[in-house]
């Protein structure tokens, strides 16, 4: 399944530099990865693996597949909307069991170890990692608007005003995905695949943190 999506229509010597740039690109995060232990390999991979089964067609593999990897990326339980996609009722039940199951595992985290659980939401709520360090939208967003601000002299502007204005970047483009999808209502394998590489895209570009060491 991965071969025929992923390396079709690529001939030896294409196929030898996509081995050589997975290895050694995107400064060498792989073997670095692999060296310290990083769960972003082993995530990546099982993430993968649940695109080529939602490409199949393959909704219930699909649906455990990334709940196992929102099991340490919760980040990643937005694509389970994929399944949103078909027009098969089969696959609308399967997105709504999967939901319940990500809110019933933080549910029971919770319950279990509230101060940890608190401590955790304390921890991702002030993460300070911007600029260079943090390749993402927001931090993008953030340092072009009061940058600007800064330029025109306006300095009593108010703190959130940056992720407001992230968050209607992020609704115009997940509202832009969802026209999109209506309108084409993609049926063929062709188009699915489309589909899935623009949902990534835009997974990727509405996402408000990112790490500067690696590809994931």
């Amino acid at each position: 399944m991965i071969t025929r999506f992923l390396w079709q229509g690529m001939d030896r010597n294409v196929r030898i530099f996509v081995l050589l740039v997975l290895a050694y690109g995107f400064h060498g995060a792989v073997g670095i990865d692999l060296t310290v232990g990083n769960i972003n390999l082993t995530g990546g991979v099982i993430l993968w693996l649940a695109f080529v089964a939602w490409l199949e067609r393959r909704p219930a593999l699909f649906a455990t597949l990334v709940l196992l990897v929102a099991c340490f990326k919760n980040v990643e339980i937005l694509f389970l909307a994929l399944l949103l996609v078909d027009r098969d009722r089969k696959a609308h039940r399967i997105f709504a069991v999967a939901l319940f199951t990500f809110i019933a595992y933080h549910t029971l985290g919770y319950m279990s170890y509230p101060e940890l659980y608190h401590s955790w939401l304390t921890a991702v709520g002030t993460n300070a990692e911007w600029g260079a360090l943090n390749p993402a939208s927001l931090p993008a967003i953030d340092g072009a608007f009061f940058g600007a601000c800064h330029a025109l002299g306006w300095h009593n502007v108010w703190a959130g005003s940056a992720v407001v204005i992230w968050a209607l970047f992020a609704m115009g483009v997940v509202v832009g995905m969802v026209l999109l999808v209506r309108r084409t209502a993609p049926t063929g394998a062709s188009e699915r695949l489309a589909l899935l590489i623009l949902s990534i895209f835009a997974y990727a570009i509405i996402l408000p943190r990112f790490k500067d060491y690696s590809y994931t």
